[in-house]
């Protein structure tokens, strides 16, 4: 065994004792394997068709829809399929899991759904809205993290763990071959830090894109993206870690009054610091920052949470290491972007990004009110929401109220209609469940959250269809909800000094070089033979 194995089972070893139950939690069913990595949990994913005839929704490595036109419920992509296709690189290969689904969108005119995903061979699958026909099937470079439509729906829009999001036509290339897929254009970078999501403004003129290394970008958006995004607006500085999530607000109420939109579009964003920060989004001056609650904890476990938070620091380079070992024989370029992430076997003396405290609470997602006024976040880990309000005339973010959904566990997507219903995700308690839980709520005056019954084209049967609960989520929230706050540790950067930083390069490129000569050393043998 090599001494990059050694480090990485040493210190696997070490972190797991100081987790204990907590580093490797089974899955739902005793499927050890599943949870065996801290690798980034699946999250339900949502979208609502923007006429309200159709309902998506993404768990793990399925995704169903149901079509109220219709009243019929369709699998688009089901868990067989991903498992009978099998593991499309070394990573999902190693934990014996399936790409999950990442992504799911609807364009503005609710003529395709979009679906991005962790398998590289169809990371982005294009439908119709109507039929539910698969329309195109997109190879891409690397992993899938979001997805989104250009305003007019001829492009569709990709985030990825590489930095880059790339974008595609929704219509096929005239003259492409029968049979052969779309290959995807790069729309702009964020030089090798995984992207963590993208959002649109309201006239989709303007691009909002975060990353794991504390950026916020406002590029504008092209008018033929195949050609690349080339202006940047604006970079938003102020966030400490990484950020998570991304949302224009757009003031519904004085919109009527103004020539140009842009003039009151904001954007939010939130962060691992715990925060989330207002932004004008073509200045890029930082309008004012809002502190998340922490959790409440009871007394004396302050000390035990910093020992998690270290342990699952050391838990996540280990699991790092073993895929970084995995995808060796890559391209140096993908090599060294990996290494710039942190995808390196552990080392001594390393530390996290600092401003950002173990127990900050990390806003998975943002969703605007139609009209401006509110906010709503989910917080990893938890299952209250948080209603945040947008006071426009001094351009502050209030908390004016945390609560729960009835039914609702673990949310981690959240998307307002038209009606400005409040529709949110949750789950799976487990890497190889496919079970959710849905819930609708709105806000009240004084930004009371307050659940709300599905529309009369949801039906109850429909929802639970969509859910596909199997009876032991409940059983299994305690731990779901203690991976998820573990996993959000993996997001963290890590420090290294100057010698440890070349030490890292100079190992990446001996594995490299010593890839290249295992591959080369059959061909000379049959040459030799000849």
């Amino acid at each position: 065994m090599g001494k990059g194995k050694r480090k990485t089972a040493a210190a696997k070893a070490a972190a797991a004792e100081k987790t204990g139950e907590q580093g490797a939690v089974p899955a739902q069913g005793g499927n050890q394997h599943e949870w065996a990595q801290p690798t980034d949990p699946p999250r339900a994913v949502l979208a609502v068709h923007p006429a309200g005839a159709a309902l998506a929704l993404a768990v793990g490595p399925e995704l169903r829809v149901f079509d109220a036109r219709t009243g019929e419920h369709h699998v688009l992509i089901s868990k067989a399929d991903a498992r009978a296709q099998g593991p499309q690189d070394p990573g999902h290969a190693a934990r014996g899991s399936v790409p999950f689904v990442r992504g799911v969108a609807f364009d503005a005119q609710g003529r395709y759904l979009l679906a991005g995903s962790e398998d590289k061979a169809d990371g982005l699958r294009l439908w119709d809205a109507t039929t539910w026909k698969l329309l195109q099937s997109i190879k891409v470079p690397k992993k899938v993290t979001a997805t989104a439509f250009t305003a007019d729906g001829s492009y569709l829009l990709a985030s990825d763990k590489f930095g880059d999001i790339i974008a595609a036509a929704t219509q096929r290339p005239e003259g492409l071959p029968a049979g052969q897929q779309q290959e995807p254009e790069i729309l702009l970078g964020h030089y090798c830090a995984i992207l963590t999501s993208l959002s649109l403004s309201a006239g989709g003129c303007l691009l909002a894109t975060t990353d794991r290394d504390s950026r916020v970008r406002v590029s504008i958006v092209p008018a033929d993206p195949l050609a690349g995004a080339h202006e940047v607006q604006t970079l938003c500085f102020g966030h400490t870690t990484f950020v998570t999530c991304s949302t224009f607000v757009q003031n519904g109420e004085q919109h009527h009054l103004l020539q140009h939109h842009l003039l009151q579009e904001l954007l939010v964003t939130g962060s691992g610091d715990g925060t989330l920060r207002l932004w004008d989004p073509l200045q890029g001056t930082l309008l004012h920052t809002l502190e998340l609650p922490r959790p409440q904890q009871p007394e004396g476990q302050q000390q035990e949470q910093q020992r998690d938070g270290g342990a699952a620091a050391e838990v996540a380079e280990a699991a790092e290491a073993e895929a970084a070992e995995a995808e060796a024989a890559e391209a140096e370029a993908e090599a060294g972007a990996e290494a710039a992430a942190g995808g390196e076997e552990a080392e001594e003396g390393c530390g996290l990004q600092g401003g950002a405290p173990l127990d900050a609470p990390v806003p998975l997602a943002l969703a605007a009110s139609p009209d401006g006024r509110w906010l709503v976040a989910a917080v990893d880990g938890e299952d209250e929401l948080c209603v945040v309000s947008l006071d426009w005339d001094a351009r502050q973010l209030a908390l004016t109220s945390r609560a729960a959904l009835p039914g609702l566990h673990l949310p981690a997507c959240l998307c307002f209609d038209a009606e400005a219903r409040l529709w949110t995700a949750g789950g799976p308690v487990a890497d190889d469940s496919t079970a959710a839980f849905l819930a609708c709520g709105r806000v009240a005056e004084g930004g009371v959250l307050e659940g709300a019954a599905p529309p009369g084209w949801l039906p109850a049967a429909a929802a639970a269809a969509l859910e596909a609960k199997t009876g032991g989520e409940e059983a299994a929230l305690a731990a779901a909800a203690e991976r998820r706050r573990l996993a959000s540790q993996q997001l963290q950067k890590r420090k290294y000094s100057l010698q440890q930083l070349e030490n890292r390069k100079r190992t990446r490129r001996d594995k490299v070089a010593k890839a290249a000569d295992q591959a080369a050393a059959p061909a000379a043998g049959a040459g030799d033979g000849q």
